[in-house]
């Protein structure tokens, strides 16, 4: 009778032990043909369900990793999709304006050879500041590494900015506002990083912005933080591209039709966050947008 007991015992147990290893093969096969979200499915605690969790642990850490590896390979096909595309046009402007010059030099008045000079130097421009966003987007991920803080006075950055973007402004023949706060104290930060953020959120302003409009910069102190605000009253941009906004390669839908390369505003939030700090947005088609800057002030401060 005892040995009829122990062998239905032994008979039970091997089932469930089966039962359970049949789930684990069946979890394995789906995980091989390409199913990485699949999962073991093993309830017991003794050594079987042990096993199961350990391979559901490296299952995970499999399928992020293949995500990581997908979502880099798309990067870099954006990427080259970007840098053909965005290359492209200035370099076919600049071959235009070339072959004018080259064939039709004696015809032309000399206003209108000093004009496709001024569309190749232009073009040259494009290109440098095509160049310089791949460049940052390229080495924002190792600038940890030589992240160097110090004090810097960020009102004084922001008149460095504005100054250097006169001829800029005049061509369109608007202004920046800048208005700070009296007082304001130093922060620890990197002043190339910080340079680039004002710079970039100025020039985009700029770019997106209607002729003879006014861009107001603001600076103030809100409880721990030092605000920056960059404000215009550009083409805006739609709700539905806010969340992607910072997103590398990515360019609102409304603003196709304007040079860029969706970079700047991903490597700002990478050098604000780099500091500490962080970048929002907020925006209304037709009527505007306001980005601001939070950058963390000294516990003294």
């Amino acid at each position: 009778c005892v040995f009829l007991i122990g062998s239905v015992v032994v008979l039970f147990i091997s089932q469930i032990v089966t039962r359970a290893l049949h789930k684990l093969r069946e979890t394995f096969d789906k995980i091989a043909s390409g199913n990485f979200s699949e999962r073991a499915d093993v309830q017991s605690h003794d050594e079987l369900g042990m096993l199961a969790l350990g391979f559901n642990s490296m299952a995970e850490k499999i399928q992020l990793a293949l995500q990581k590896e997908r979502d880099l390979h798309m990067l870099k096909t954006r990427f080259i999709s970007t840098v053909s595309h965005e290359f492209r046009t200035p370099l076919t402007s600049i071959g235009l304006s070339a072959d004018l010059l080259l064939s039709y030099h004696s015809r032309m008045s000399r206003p209108e050879r000093l004009e496709q000079v001024g569309k190749i130097k232009q073009r040259v421009a494009d290109l440098t500041v095509l160049i310089s966003d791949f460049l940052d987007q390229s080495s924002a991920s190792s600038l940890s590494e030589v992240f160097s803080p110090a004090p810097v006075d960020v009102s004084i950055l922001v008149g460095e900015v504005t100054t250097s973007m006169a001829v800029l402004l005049s061509a369109k023949q608007m202004n920046i506002e800048v208005v700070c706060e009296p007082g304001l104290p130093v922060i620890q930060g990197d002043s190339r990083l910080l340079l680039h953020v004002v710079r970039n959120l100025l020039s985009n302003a700029i770019k997106y912005s209607p002729i003879a409009s006014t861009i107001r910069c603001t600076l103030r102190r809100v409880d721990t933080a030092l605000e920056l605000q960059v404000s215009d009253h550009g083409m805006g941009i739609p709700a539905k591209d806010i969340n992607n906004l910072f997103t590398p390669f990515f360019r609102a839908s409304n603003s196709m039709g304007t040079q860029g390369t969706g970079l700047g505003l991903s490597i700002v939030k990478e050098f604000v966050e780099l500091h500490g700090g962080s970048v929002s947005v907020q925006s209304n088609p037709e009527q505007g947008t306001v980005f601001t800057v939070l950058l963390p002030l000294p516990p003294a401060a």
